[in-house]
């Protein structure tokens, strides 16, 4: 199982590195495509060499990969649908990333931004600005919750917006800025966000 893990790891280290190129729909089952051959390159490299062809690595691949909604995240959305609130996803993500939302979630967000689309990814600014921008709001009127203290926090604390951690695995409860450990404690965290860096 260790080697298991240690061959993803490495592959999601290489996808996340190559994400951008994911654009659109070719160019993302390229980049799918090499995964799985780093994926079994690696197997390979730690004495278990596999002899299939590139399309069966590439289903193995697809079939190992599981998204599924923490149980907090509809909650949330509905709270935010019923108060009135924008909702819009920002992510380091590939082209495929708004169809896999509407699989997911049903609940409708104002926007989804996505890095591969938009050829820029966090911590830069520029693609939190993309969600004010597309929301037709101030960065100050925005609340960003992201669970990664530079990509998420520091670009967009950068950018303008309210930056809040959601830390789930409790591994930061020294950090400066509004942290949360779930998303049941939204409607609290939007009002102190608001009266720590100030309501616009």
């Amino acid at each position: 199982m260790e080697i298991v893990a240690k061959v993803f790891i490495e592959e999601m280290t290489f996808y996340r590195a190559h994400h951008l190129e994911g654009n659109n729909p070719d160019h993302l089952l390229s980049l799918r495509r090499r995964c799985a051959e780093v994926l079994f390159g690696n197997l390979a490299r730690e004495g278990y060499p596999v002899r299939i062809s590139g399309e069966e690595k590439l289903h193995v691949l697809m079939g190992s990969i599981r998204l599924q909604l923490y149980e907090d995240a509809l909650p949330a959305l509905d709270w935010c649908l019923s108060h009135g609130l924008a909702t819009c996803v920002v992510s380091d993500w590939d082209c495929s990333l708004p169809e896999i939302l509407e699989e997911l979630c049903p609940r409708p967000f104002s926007s989804v931004i996505v890095s591969a689309r938009e050829g820029i990814e966090k911590p830069d600014p520029e693609l939190f600005l993309k969600a004010a921008e597309r929301l037709s709001l101030s960065p100050a009127q925005i609340v960003h919750i992201g669970d990664e203290v530079e990509k998420d926090l520091q670009g967009a604390k950068q950018a303008g917006l309210k930056p809040v951690l959601i830390d789930r695995g409790r591994a930061h409860g020294n950090i400066g800025s509004l942290r949360i450990e779930n998303l049941r404690d939204l409607p609290t965290l939007i009002e102190q966000a608001f009266e720590r860096y100030g309501q616009t």
